[in-house]
């Protein structure tokens, strides 16, 4: 359906898909049918753009630049130390107490 040159021809696919499916997968092709229109909102967009809208590679991509400049720089420190750290202090226990009376002050 994704591969369709026009939201026409996605609809016919959609069509033949929940026929040739609906006896074996019955739910998945309920979900289809109620999730296509939102699915198929990439399709009014020019066809250039479309597969980059539609996929998470570009997300992941810049989440793979993020983690690979933030180890070049060290902006981040050990995480698993830093963790250790927290778990060993007092501070959960004063952020709860803080993040409680804020609770308070908003309630009043």
């Amino acid at each position: 359906m994704f591969n369709a040159k026009t939201e026409d021809e996605a609809v016919t696919i959609k069509g033949r898909i929940i026929s040739d499916y609906s006896d074996a997968a019955e739910a998945a092709m309920q979900c289809l049918d109620e999730g296509f229109e939102s699915s198929m909102t990439v399709m009014r967009l020019p066809a250039g753009l479309r597969k980059y809208y539609r996929t998470s590679n570009h997300i992941e991509r810049l989440n793979k630049e993020l983690k690979r400049r933030s180890k070049v720089i060290r902006v981040f420190p050990d995480e698993k130390s830093t963790y250790q750290q927290l778990i060993s202090s007092d501070l959960r226990s004063e952020l709860k107490a803080i993040a409680d009376n804020q609770r308070g002050m908003l309630a009043a």
